[in-house]
């Protein structure tokens, strides 16, 4: 296998992108209130995901409420429904994700796969020509991901692997074939 892009040595610096859920949601309501452990990632009228549903937040109650919208399009304009929550799930910024390593394919050049890795859990995103095409969650145990697919070409077209972290800190990856 050979590096086709990485991290330098010291990794990429990520901010604070996401956070958790409080309490937990139901999935009676259209419109309800997060309740997040802190309140300095979504302004009025941003879009959050939780799990795979994607919510508008449209007002502040006060420092870690928010009032949202639920059931609006996600990422690639697919409409997301109202769906239960338990306390402690991942809300994420909508179009908020840091971008950690981007490769641009030339219809030649072999894909084998790419890791990810941080001190702590993050959600990563694998972007081809600005279309999300796989997503995951990489919990705190065991902070690093690898994914290694049957080596192919892919189309020429720009990869992006994205990164959404619960708090500021360093982030570590490679593109490989």
């Amino acid at each position: 296998m050979a590096i086709l892009t990485q991290t330098t040595p010291n990794g990429t610096l990520v901010t604070k992108n996401a956070t958790y859920l409080d309490t937990a949601l139901t999935d009676s309501d259209t419109d309800g209130s997060l309740d997040l452990n802190d309140d300095d990632v979504f302004a009025i009228n941003t879009y959050a995901i939780i799990d795979a549903e994607t919510v508008k937040i449209t007002d502040a109650d006060d420092s870690s409420d928010r009032d949202i919208t639920r059931e609006q399009s996600d990422h690639n304009s697919n409409a997301t429904s109202a769906t239960a929550h338990e306390s402690g799930a991942w809300v994420r910024l909508q179009g908020g994700a840091t971008e950690l390593l981007t490769y641009e394919f030339d219809g030649s050049t072999y894909f084998a796969g790419f890791n990810i890795r941080s001190e702590r859990g993050f959600w990563w995103s694998l972007e081809v020509d600005s279309t999300i095409v796989d997503t995951g969650f990489v919990d705190s145990s065991v902070p690093f991901y690898t994914e290694v697919r049957p080596r192919s070409t892919p189309a020429a077209g720009t990869w992006k692997i994205l990164v959404w972290a619960s708090e500021t800190r360093v982030f570590h990856g490679k593109i490989f074939n």
